[in-house]
């Protein structure tokens, strides 16, 4: 094909078919994911939206050389419809209670020994383990070794680079030293060796660390893996400056190249137990570990305590909503104030002030 810069989503589709064509892959899953679970991305894992022009925050796109679909709860029905006309992707409307829909409709599509493929960095474990049990019984295969979109997409947008800060200690609740020793407990309590963490939110938690790498979210890329006497931050060189490296240090966290996230994990000992969260880990990550390791499956520790605020986050946090009680309680009033000489409709009793 002769695309080397494929505009339309209907000429993106089509590269993406001769990029399957090209692997002998039969059908592509592009969710709207990350390598952290994330449901708002950086626009290098806006991939589904560059493919299909839908540029809403969920869906999921299943793509076969005859057909295209994509999966949206009812929020984004109006959106889609409109966003997907001549791109060749039917709007597929996914009702409550339907989540295993994309799977099923593959299931139907595809005879015996077709290969679906999908990008194991951006998949879940959990995830990956529903398409097993779901499409491998049927005879299809599942293939998760390649990132297509790397293939058809030009000028794919870097990651982001900008720095990592220290959320101020005025607004921090406890120490580094006490939120890892918490999650060591639990470390201590599920007779795990390990903890994987990728999620973005309970890193800049665990760590008090802020950034910018999503938009409208103070969040940065980062993984960690943390142990009963170690805690490693996974982050790309040049985002954290030297003195906030030391800082960690003291803290007990220790940092290493963001690429490196999953050559650690493979070197982890054969015989140790990890504990992850099955929807929070990508099946990349879990792949990387050494096959003999014990996986224990359960909801990560840190999300209960991450509800505490500190006493001095209250003002920041109720001080919005006052004056977005005052500005709409104003424009209720005003409202409902006839304009000067206007008058007042027979049907409606009218209170001023």
């Amino acid at each position: 094909m002769s695309h080397s810069t494929p505009l339309s989503p209907a000429e993106r589709l089509a590269a993406l078919r001769e990029a399957m064509r090209k692997h002998s892959i039969d059908a592509w899953w592009l969710p709207s994911s990350d390598p952290h679970s994330s449901e708002y991305l950086p626009e290098h894992w806006e991939g589904r939206a560059w493919l299909s022009g839908f540029d809403g925050s969920v869906g999921i796109l299943t793509i076969t050389q005859d057909a295209a679909g994509l999966w949206v709860d009812s929020r984004y029905w109006v959106q889609a419809e409109q966003q997907l006309e001549g791109s060749g992707i039917e709007l597929m409307k996914l009702q409550q209670g339907q989540a295993q829909a994309p799977i099923e409709w593959l299931a139907a599509q595809l005879p015996q020994g077709a290969t679906l493929g999908f990008d194991a960095d951006v998949v879940s474990l959990a995830n990956a383990r529903r398409m097993e049990e779901m499409l491998l019984p049927r005879g299809v295969k599942l293939r998760s070794d390649l990132d297509l979109l790397d293939t058809i997409w030009p000028n794919r947008p870097a990651l982001p680079q900008a720095l990592v800060y220290e959320h101020p200690r005025e607004y921090v609740t406890g120490t580094r030293h006490e939120r890892l020793a918490e999650l060591r407990k639990a470390l201590k309590e599920s007779s795990a060796d390990w903890h994987l963490l990728s999620t973005l939110d309970d890193i800049a938690w665990l760590t008090q660390l802020r950034g910018s790498d999503v938009d409208f979210n103070p969040v940065f890329l980062a993984h960690m893996l943390i142990g009963h006497d170690s805690a490693t931050l996974f982050i790309a060189p040049g985002k954290l400056k030297d003195g906030l490296i030391e800082t960690l240090r003291e803290d007990g966290i220790d940092t290493a190249d963001y690429d490196q996230w999953k050559a650690r994990l493979a070197k982890l000992p054969a015989r140790d137990r990890v504990l992850l969260d099955g929807a929070k880990v990508t099946l990349a990550s879990a792949q990387a570990l050494p096959e003999s390791m014990t996986l224990f499956d359960g909801v990560q520790p840190p999300p209960l305590p991450r509800a505490a605020r500190a006493k001095a986050t209250s003002p920041m946090c109720v001080a919005p909503w006052k004056r977005t009680a005052r500005r709409c309680a104003s424009s209720l009033l005003s409202s409902r104030r006839p304009s000067t000489g206007a008058r007042r409709p027979r049907s409606l009793r009218w209170t001023s002030g």
